[in-house]
């Protein structure tokens, strides 16, 4: 199908809408010239949330696992968000053969779970027919540890995208006052040139005495995916000491105005680890 002269983005998963606002403001930086025009997600309520802020993008509650992509209108982008929660350690479960092991030793398929995870095939089925230059797919860095990844990435290969894998705590995406890792994949046409993927945050250096741009620093050269803090850092160019990068907390989106109970207040006392918390928070 026909693309737009113009630059235009297709959001799969789209929620409610984090993604498109993320290109809503890239467009407004560079001037506009870059439209969300089609929105895809199965959960109504997330869709009319969607359509209340983008009016003028084409909007389908579908099962997007179960449609045809050559119903939908080819655009130059995807950006896409596959479920996470089954790849997720948060669930609770071990990840890294997305199996369970029952009390007799055999391992249990859960087939919510698998369907859950086969949204990741939604990224190639789409592209295999729109051909989009680019695409950034978001999802969980324990997504790494499913079974099919390098699977997954050699159907891309396939059909003729390089890519890169960006780690990145959204506490460095400012103004975002939260910490959660997240891994995006990004893919862009063989042949096209390479994007400037390198995440380069400004913090202040305590052995330089100013601030500076940070590089993302690996502590392991065979294991360069992973979580803030636990398999990367950030250092400065200059001395290569740590540096924590600038972020937002959760004091820049508090409403103080809202009344709450003090802690001294409280019934019930808070556990030592939550006091902890506290005090490095302070601090």
């Amino acid at each position: 199908m026909k693309k737009n002269s113009h630059i235009t983005v297709t959001d799969q998963f789209c929620g409610a809408g984090g993604s498109s606002q993320g290109v809503r403001k890239v467009s407004q930086k560079n001037g506009g010239g870059i439209e969300v025009k089609l929105a895809l997600n199965h959960w109504k309520l997330a869709l009319e949330t969607h359509n209340t802020n983008f009016p003028d993008t084409l909007h389908d509650c579908t099962d997007i696992s179960a449609c045809d992509p050559r119903r939908y209108p080819s655009t130059t982008i995807l950006i896409t968000s596959p479920e996470c929660t089954n790849h997720s350690l948060a669930k609770g479960k071990k990840r890294k053969w997305q199996q369970q092991i029952d009390m007799f030793g055999k391992a249990t398929i859960d087939a919510t779970e698998e369907r859950s995870r086969a949204t990741m095939w939604d990224v190639p089925r789409f592209a295999e027919f729109h051909q989009y230059e680019f695409i950034i797919v978001e999802n969980v860095v324990d997504a790494r540890y499913w079974a099919l990844w390098d699977a997954w990435l050699k159907a891309m290969h396939l059909l003729g995208y390089e890519h890169e894998c960006v780690y990145l705590n959204s506490q460095h995406a400012h103004p975002t006052p939260q910490s959660r890792d997240r891994m995006y994949i990004v893919f862009w046409k063989r042949g096209n040139k390479a994007p400037d993927l390198s995440i380069r945050p400004t913090g202040f250096c305590k052995h330089c005495l100013k601030d500076t741009e940070t590089y993302q620093a690996w502590k392991q050269a065979d294991k360069k995916w992973g979580k803030y803090k636990q398999q990367y850092v950030f250092r400065c160019p200059s001395c290569n000491h740590i540096v924590e990068p600038y972020y937002y907390a959760a004091f820049n989106c508090i409403d103080w105005s809202i009344p709450g109970t003090r802690i001294g207040e409280r019934k019930k006392p808070l556990s030592a680890n939550t006091v902890q918390r506290i005090d490095y928070g302070i601090n």
